[in-house]
């Protein structure tokens, strides 16, 4: 797991003012999924991670702390 992804994808989100449900619609994913990237238990693939960057409107860069 990428240390500071859990945390910004959840600061993403909340800024965006979307809940884990909305993400997962728009990814085509399980609520249960989106939650585990915020906690850190799962690793987004890399296209899941391209469609996160996408939907913040944000650099894949950014998400993985580079």
């Amino acid at each position: 797991m990428i240390k500071e992804l859990p945390a910004k994808l959840k600061e993403l989100r909340l800024l965006n003012n979307y809940s884990q449900k909305e993400v997962a619609k728009k990814l085509g994913i399980s609520p249960s999924i989106v939650s585990g990237y915020e906690t850190g238990e799962r690793t987004p693939s890399t296209e899941i991670l391209l469609a996160l960057s996408y939907l913040y409107k944000c650099s894949t860069d950014y998400l993985l702390g580079r």
